[in-house]
């Protein structure tokens, strides 16, 4: 059942990320946040997903400072 789900999403994301050029480099990633990824900068990607994992594990402060590097970036 997850599995499907997965595909589903996947499936679904892809005809979005046809029509955008900017849209996520990680389709399965940006079908599980619910939000494309749009940047073409890799290092503010690679912040962005920093931050994110910092927040998943509740250190707040390093996931500010990584969204704070992926916005300068």
């Amino acid at each position: 059942m997850r599995a499907a789900l997965v595909l589903a999403l996947c499936s679904s994301y892809a005809g979005a990320a046809a029509q955008d050029s900017r849209s996520a480099l990680d389709p399965i990633t940006s079908a599980v946040i619910q939000h494309p990824i749009t940047t073409s900068s890799a290092a503010a990607r690679t912040h962005f997903f920093a931050g994110v994992r910092e927040a998943d594990l509740a250190r707040f402060i390093d996931a500010n400072a990584h969204f704070k590097e992926a916005v300068a970036a």
